[in-house]
């Protein structure tokens, strides 16, 4: 979003920022699985009251701006799987190793999924890693929310 009178191009800290956009994403043909992913890191919990899923992908990168934000995500959502992103330096060309961006802190997004307390699993993929995931796919988690 460019405010008025404004004419790109523009620095960066010229744009403003909107609320976060998330998508949730049930496959046919798979008993419900479904994949919520949180392009940035906030979001309003009264906004995905009563949804659940089975894969979460949770943006890392600016997550300190939210008190509370990584227990409050996996409680509301209750996934099996956290798959986090947002967290590398995406900037970099594909055939460098990942570099974390400052700021967003892998180890601790850990032990905050950790100290949740959630039945859940934590998957943190290499750079073009593959995560299969599916009703007979052993590294998916049983449904124990309930």
């Amino acid at each position: 979003d460019i405010p008025s009178g404004l004419r790109p191009p523009l620095r960066l800290n010229q744009y403003r920022c909107g609320d976060t956009f998330g998508v949730h994403v049930e496959i046919l043909d798979t008993d419900g699985l479904s994949v919520f992913h949180l392009g940035s890191a906030d979001f309003w919990p009264e906004t995905v009251q009563g949804l659940h899923c089975d894969v979460l992908t949770p943006c890392l990168y600016g997550r300190e701006h939210h008190a509370g934000y990584t227990r409050e995500l996996i409680e509301t959502l209750r996934p099996r799987v956290v798959l986090p992103n947002h967290f590398d330096d995406f900037m970099r060309p594909m055939d460098h190793p990942i570099r974390e961006l400052p700021g967003a802190d892998l180890a601790a997004f850990r032990r905050e999924v950790i100290d949740s307390g959630a039945p859940c699993r934590l998957v943190v993929l290499d750079l073009m890693g593959i995560f299969r995931c599916g009703t007979e796919d052993e590294s998916l988690p049983p449904r124990s929310w309930d």
